[in-house]
């Protein structure tokens, strides 16, 4: 297996990403460069470097006909907290999906500003097209996952793409004004980010609201979220559950009876097996009334 951190291009905005490669595909770092040179052209300030694995990698490479699901991965957290986490990505792709995980705008530096789930969209949205055109990579099986606040980001994905196989939220983020009531510590960085309190630009806590967006949501959601979950309370997950019943979208529950936002190792690598089999395989149902 091997990652990759690289730099593309989001409203002419240089962002960096990471992404994660399987082992049945050896790809090699001037591989990824070749690919982004094709979508952006020949810039200077197109970056690959090799996180882990890669370059050792002897593997074949597997034909383009038997290309791979992939799995767009929205990291919660803003700028250096919650970044994306390479264990999780080495667990995906230990099953065999590709993974792009962009950092978002502004982060470490890098230009632009994080708006948390404003503009920063757009960086997912050209993250996942990225996906899309690799050779490697099946475009009609690309699913997107939204932990902790990446949930807006994948929401809106999914709106905004309109393909996207299935969209996953874990401890999702339903209901930004309840977030900004519920974590005191966040309001001031909410303040700034979105452009003030819900109740001075409501307008704005809406658009970044999943369960607000819920009628325009056109894939089967998962919901995966523990009950005991201090940082993002479970009732977003039955609000969430919620206006998805009311608009008639489909949608499962993965509700982990007790356990909070972060997972025990054992119990974290048994969810992303369930959540992976259930995306691959499961038929999506409303909960009961």
């Amino acid at each position: 297996m091997g990652i990759f951190e690289l730099t593309y291009l989001s409203d002419e905005l240089l962002v960096k990403a990471y992404l994660g490669i399987p082992s049945a595909i050896r790809v090699q770092r001037d591989d990824i460069l070749t690919l982004l040179i094709q979508r952006y052209g020949h810039r200077p300030d197109l970056s690959v470097e090799v996180v882990e694995g890669a370059e050792d990698e002897e593997k074949d490479r597997v034909p383009v006909n038997d290309s791979l699901p992939g799995l767009v991965y929205c990291r919660g957290g803003i700028n250096r907290v919650g970044m994306a986490k390479i264990p999780w990505i080495n667990d995906f792709m230990a099953r065999g999906y590709a993974v792009i995980a962009p950092w978002y705008r502004g982060t470490y530096g890098n230009p632009g500003r994080d708006q948390f789930g404003g503009a920063d969209c757009n960086d997912v949205l050209e993250a996942y097209r990225l996906l899309q055109s690799m050779p490697f990579v099946q475009a009609n099986a690309i699913s997107a996952l939204g932990f902790s606040r990446g949930s807006i980001n994948a929401t809106k994905l999914t709106i905004a793409a309109r393909d996207v196989h299935h969209l996953i939220l874990w401890g999702g983020v339903a209901d930004l004004a309840w977030t900004y009531e519920e974590r005191i510590e966040l309001r001031r960085m909410l303040k700034r980010v979105v452009g003030g309190s819900p109740t001075k630009v409501p307008d704005a806590y809406q658009q970044r609201s999943p369960a607000r967006l819920a009628q325009d949501i056109p894939c089967p959601v998962l919901i995966v979220h523990g009950t005991a979950d201090v940082q993002v309370p479970f009732r977003h997950a039955i609000l969430m559950s919620e206006s998805l019943r009311a608009h008639g979208k489909p949608f499962t529950v993965h509700a982990y009876e007790g356990y909070g936002h972060h997972l025990p190792p054992d119990v974290h690598q048994a969810v992303i097996d369930r959540m992976l089999e259930h995306v691959a395989h499961g038929n999506p149902t409303s909960l009961p009334h």
